[in-house]
This record gives structure tokens, sequence and C-alpha cells, in this order.
């Protein structure tokens, strides 16, 4: 008798035991899953940081851009003045010849201006790029 009731009361500690481990094992797939999602929405919030942050450069590049469009279209525009009253004050003779020589030197201007403003527009870019790889290698560090 006494033996048979050990054996249940064993059983029954044996089976309430398995209980609790099933249960702390829920806890911790629980706790993993809600880690899990925090992790992942902190993970989108710095990635929709980024793309932010990326799109607010690319405006200012564009805006610095046409700043420098506008400037040169001014220097231009200036240079263009000065032109047509050099070219008034010439006498008849040399305008032939001079025209020739300042449209020449014009075009040279013009071609000079190009150069610099394909040089200033590569600059930007490497400078944007240079800073979405460091963005990148930042959030990568963070990662860790």
């Amino acid at each position: 008798q006494r033996q048979k009731q050990r054996e249940r009361e064993t059983e029954r500690q044996r089976q309430r035991r398995g209980k609790e481990i099933e249960a702390e094992r829920q806890r911790q797939r629980q706790w993993q899953r809600e880690t899990e999602t925090e992790w992942g929405e902190r993970q989108r919030e710095t990635e929709m940081e980024a793309e932010t942050e990326r799109e607010t450069e690319a405006e200012r590049d564009t805006e610095r851009e046409r700043d420098r469009q506008r400037q040169r279209q001014r220097e231009t525009e200036t240079e263009a003045e000065r032109d047509r009253d050099r070219v008034g004050r010439e006498t008849e003779r040399d305008r032939d010849g001079g025209r020739d020589r300042e449209r020449d030197r014009g075009r040279e201007r013009h071609r000079e201006r190009e150069r610099q403003t394909e040089t200033e527009a590569k600059r930007d870019r490497d400078r944007s790029r240079e800073r979405e790889r460091q963005r990148d290698r930042d959030r990568e560090g963070g990662k860790r």
C-alpha cells in the first residue's frame, strides 16, 4: 500500500516538474518572440531614418547644383554684356576679325565652364556616395 502511494506521489512530482519545465520553455519562447519583434522594429526605424537622410542629402546636392548653375548664368549674362559693349566700341574694320576672336574665346570659356560643372557634379556625387557608405558602416557597427 505505502509502496503504491510513494509511486503515485513520485509520478505526480515528475508530472508537476514536467509542466513547470514546459511553462518555462513557453515563457522563454515568448520572450524571444517579443525581443525579435522589438529588434525588427528598431531595425526598420533605423533604415527609414537612413533613407530619409539620403533623400535629404540628395535634395541638398540638387539645390547646390541649381545655385551653381544660376551663378554661372549670371556670370555668362554679365560677360555677354561686357562683350557687347566691347564690340560696340570696336571700329568697323576690326569688327569682323574681332567677332571671330570673341566667338572663339567665348566658346573656350563656355567649354571650360562645362568642364568645371562636370568636375563639381562628380565631386558632389562622390562625396554623397562616401557619406552613404560611412552611414552604412556606422549602422553595421551598431548592429554588432
